[in-house]
C-alpha cells in the first residue's frame, strides 16, 4: 500500500478570498486547518519514526485503510484514532499545539 500523500496549498494565495469570507466561512476554513495539521503531526510522526502505513497500522493493532484514512481526511472510528496516537506516542491533548 503506498503513504498517503499529503497535499498543501498556499494560504497566501488565498489571502484575498480568505478577506471576503463571511464568518461562518471563516470559521470552517479555521477548522479545515486544524484538521489538515492534525493529519500533518500523524504523517509526520510516522515518517519519522520510520513506519509504512501497514507497520504501524500492525503496531496500532488497526486496518492498513484506517491509517490511509485519517491522514487524507477521512473519518474513522475513534477507538482506532486513538489506537494510532498512542502508537505514535503522540498526545490527543497537544497534538494541536
Amino acid at each position: 500500500m503506498e503513504d498517503t500523500n499529503m497535499k498543501d496549498f498556499d494560504v497566501k494565495e488565498m489571502e484575498e478570498d480568505i478577506n471576503n469570507f463571511s464568518d461562518d466561512e471563516k470559521y470552517l476554513f479555521d477548522c479545515l486547518q486544524d484538521s489538515r495539521k492534525f493529519r500533518e503531526r500523524i504523517y509526520k510522526k510516522r515518517k519519522e519514526l520510520g513506519f509504512s502505513e501497514r507497520e504501524l497500522a500492525n503496531k496500532a493493532d488497526v486496518k492498513a485503510f484506517e491509517v490511509k484514512a485519517v491522514e487524507g481526511g477521512k473519518s474513522i472510528a475513534i477507538l482506532s484514532l486513538v489506537k494510532i496516537l498512542k502508537s505514535l506516542d503522540l498526545d490527543i491533548n497537544k497534538i494541536f499545539e
